[in-house]
C-alpha cells in the first residue's frame, strides 16, 4: 500500500519541517482513508473523493470508524480562516479541539494547499501558526484503526514495506519503534 511508504517517510521527518511533516502525513491519511471508501465502496473511483479528508471523516464515522477523530467547520471557519482575534472568539472546549487535532484540521481541509505555504493564492491562511510534532503519537491509533479494519498487512498476500523496514531498514531506531507502534 502506497500509504506505507508515506508512513516511512513521515517516521523520519523532522519537526523542523512542518510543510514537509503535514504534507507526508496527510498523504498517509488520505491513502488509508481512500483505501478504506473504496473498501466500503468498490465501485466508486478514488478520484472521485478528491483531497479532502472531511468528506472521508464523515464516511469513515458513518461506517462506525475514527469516531474520536473530528474536524468542526465552525472551528475551522474561526482559527483558520482569517479571523482577526481566532483565539479570543473560540470557546475553551473550541480551542481545546482545535490544539489537539491540529494536524489533522490542517491535513482535513489544507492538503492540496499544504505544499504552497508561503506562497501567495492558495486556500490556506496567509499567516497562521501550527504546531507540528514528527512521529506524533496522537496518529497512531487512526492508523492502527484503519490497517485493522482493511487487515492489512495482509500475511503472506502482499509486501509489507512496513514490517520490511523495521527488521532491515537503514533507519533510526526512533523511527522504527513509531512504526512497529502501528502493528
Amino acid at each position: 500500500m502506497v500509504g506505507d511508504q508515506f508512513l516511512l517517510i513521515y517516521s523520519q521527518v523532522s519537526s523542523n519541517t512542518p510543510a514537509a511533516t503535514l504534507f507526508t502525513i496527510g498523504h498517509a491519511a488520505e491513502l488509508y482513508l481512500k483505501a478504506v471508501a473504496l473498501h466500503l465502496a468498490p465501485t466508486k473511483a478514488a478520484k472521485s473523493y478528491g483531497h479532502g479528508l472531511s468528506g472521508l471523516l464523515d464516511l469513515m464515522h458513518a461506517n462506525g470508524l475514527l469516531l474520536s477523530y473530528t474536524v468542526k467547520e465552525s472551528i475551522r471557519d474561526t482559527i483558520m480562516n482569517r479571523c482577526p482575534h481566532p483565539i479570543e472568539a473560540m470557546s475553551d472546549p473550541d480551542f481545546l479541539e482545535y490544539t489537539i487535532n491540529q494536524e489533522l484540521y490542517w491535513v482535513a481541509y489544507y492538503l492540496s494547499d499544504i505544499k504552497y505555504l508561503g506562497s501567495e493564492h492558495i486556500r490556506a491562511p496567509e499567516t497562521f501558526g501550527v504546531t507540528v510534532m514528527s512521529r506524533n503519537p496522537y496518529w497512531i491509533p487512526f492508523f492502527k484503526e484503519l490497517r485493522q479494519f482493511l487487515d492489512w498487512p495482509t500475511q503472506s498476500t502482499f509486501f509489507d514495506s512496513i514490517a520490511s523496514n523495521i527488521s532491515h531498514g537503514q533507519m533510526p531506531n526512533d523511527a522504527k519503534a513509531y512504526l512497529a507502534a502501528l502493528g
